[in-house]
């Protein structure tokens, strides 16, 4: 494996040079909702039939065999993969999403809503 790492880091834009800024919300119910009223939906990978389909049956395969048996670790070895496959395919629908918002704007502001302590502070008043 190959790494080129640059002598020199990009020069920072000036404020003058910038075109378009844009902040991002990251949420829960939607995966982020940028200031431009554009939503980037969750990806919900496990909704599919064919798919859940065999998760349940790949769970329920686990659930029939014998503790510590070696059909056992191949059924977890078996349900390891699909659940790897599952992530590397929501990995890659969050790369897509962020270069694309990336490609359209040239400044990002970041925001995160910490829920936790919204929660916590709710419960209080009550």
């Amino acid at each position: 494996m190959l790494v080129q790492i640059p002598q020199e880091l990009p020069k920072e834009k000036s404020i003058s040079q910038i075109k378009s800024v844009v902040g991002i919300d990251v949420g829960v119910n939607k995966l982020v909702a940028l200031s431009d009223g554009s939503f980037v939906e969750n990806i919900r990978v496990t909704t599919n039939i064919k798919t859940s389909r065999r998760l349940t049956m790949r769970q329920r395969a686990i659930s029939r065999k014998r503790q510590g048996s070696q059909n056992k670790n191949k059924a977890y070895a078996r349900i390891a993969r699909t659940q790897h496959k599952l992530a590397q395919h929501r990995d890659g629908y969050n790369w897509q999403a962020a270069s694309k918002s990336l490609s359209r704007n040239n400044f990002y502001m970041l925001k995160y809503k910490c829920y936790a302590q919204t929660m916590k502070k709710a419960n209080r008043n009550e």
